[in-house]
């Protein structure tokens, strides 16, 4: 008896997927069917049906059945209650540049990835990145340093010399990579002491990677998987 279920009981009955509304097999086109699985599926979710009871009380002489309906057989694209449904990511860069220490230039970027279904929120910490200058190293960089620090080793001089020595290249001074490295830092407290871990030698010619911190620097290959070497200031 209709008489003894409240107006939001018979709403809610009404909204239960395939029921009441649900026309003959041979009277809903592909196209409704598709519409129909595709409502059912978002009215699973707890985020579409708090987005609907939210906008049915913003709303209440709009009824859900039509709504649905009409969205079955195609005459709105969107549901009005979609709208309070996160479809998507929103991404917000936040790039600061700064020069000695000083902010020269920053810049908030937001971009949005819009998806089919609903998601969480994500926050994503902040990242410091850091320019990491490259050390571009000719075939006789070592016999031009040799000249300088009067260290004419064989192994550093040219790769004839170096296979005389059982290598197949010329290798970098250990003192250049050293004092290079030390030149490049700024801000320390003299007097200080520094230790150096020479780990594995730099073939010529190279390309390094130079990468200062504040207990000292390292030097790794162009690739930044091999470590060459290694420097802590001790204070």
């Amino acid at each position: 008896n209709e008489e003894d279920i409240t107006e939001e009981e018979l709403e809610e009955i009404l909204e239960e997927p395939h029921v009441l509304d649900t026309p003959p097999d041979n009277i809903e086109t592909e196209a409704e069917k598709a519409r129909r699985e595709d409502y059912d599926a978002k009215h699973a979710t707890d985020e579409w049906k708090t987005a609907k009871e939210e906008w049915k009380a913003e709303h209440p002489n709009e009824t859900l059945k039509e709504k649905k309906l009409l969205y079955i057989k195609g005459l709105i694209d969107e549901l009005p209650w979609e709208a309070k449904v996160d479809k998507g990511y929103e991404i917000e860069i936040i790039s600061t540049l700064k020069i000695d220490g000083i902010v020269a230039w920053r810049s908030t970027t937001t971009a949005f990835k819009q998806l089919k279904k609903g998601i969480s929120r994500y926050r994503f910490d902040p990242i410091e990145a850091q320019r990491q200058p490259k050390w571009e190293l000719s075939a006789n960089h070592g016999l031009k340093y040799a000249f300088i620090s009067n260290n004419f080793d064989l192994i550093h001089i040219s790769k004839y010399t170096a296979n005389m020595m059982g290598l197949k290249k010329p290798i970098m001074h250990g003192m250049f990579t050293a004092a290079r490295g030390l030149s490049e830092l700024s801000q320390i407290d003299y007097p200080f002491k520094i230790d150096f871990r020479f780990v594995a030698p730099i073939y010529l010619p190279a390309k390094v990677v130079y990468q200062k911190s504040e207990k000292g620097f390292a030097v790794y290959n162009e690739s930044g998987k091999r470590l060459h070497l290694e420097a802590s200031i001790v204070k």
